[in-house]
């Protein structure tokens, strides 16, 4: 079943929070279908927690946990859970994939993009931060130099593992998504060098 979004109604919004909040209590399958500059985005996982705010959850990538991304809960177009996810559910128990311990689930203040990205420096987690909706949509990957009420300064490195000199700078209004956890940053963390 896939669920339009209908954000102009406050009755819809909250029925749609209900739903939301039931797949993550369940700890269901969903895919998020998002339409960002480049095309489309989707996200397939499961959900950790709905705010007023954000949507936390857990990726999935051939049948395992690909980290955990945390997007604004009205950034994306609709939601499905039919039999495909109820598949996947299915195969991940089996592969020993969903128990208690997994997926595993970073708490985080999730209040604002502000709380989320100090909660994830204080515990020196490398994050990508992605800006989907820009004209030149942008990806960002490093460590959390500096965190303000505006934006974020991110020590990034490039894909020789090589760190800038100078920060680079991510307004809160941009961001689209953040993904920390996954074997990208993590692996990547590892082998990065000061140019």
């Amino acid at each position: 079943m896939r669920v339009k979004i209908e954000m102009k109604k406050d009755k819809q919004k909250k029925k749609f929070k209900k739903l939301l909040r039931k797949y993550a209590k369940n700890r269901e399958v969903v895919k998020l279908y998002r339409t960002v500059t480049e095309g489309e985005a989707n996200i397939y996982g499961i959900i950790h927690k709905v705010t007023s705010a954000y949507l936390h959850l857990s990726e999935i990538y051939e049948f395992k946990f690909n980290g955990e991304i945390i997007i604004p809960n009205n950034h994306f177009d609709s939601i499905r859970r039919c039999s495909f996810e109820k598949t996947t559910k299915k195969i991940l128990k089996a592969e020993d994939q969903l128990n208690k311990i997994k997926p595993k689930r970073t708490k985080l203040n999730l209040t604002d993009w502000a709380a989320i990205l100090k909660g994830l420096q204080k515990k020196n987690i490398d994050v990508i931060i992605e800006c989907e909706d820009l004209l030149e949509p942008t990806f960002t990957i490093g460590s959390i130099a500096k965190v303000n009420d505006k934006k974020v300064k991110i020590w990034y490195y490039d894909p020789n593992g090589k760190i800038d000199k100078k920060t680079t700078k991510v307004r809160f209004k941009d961001i689209t998504l953040l993904r920390f956890k996954d074997q990208y940053s993590t692996i990547f963390k590892k082998y990065k060098t000061k140019c």
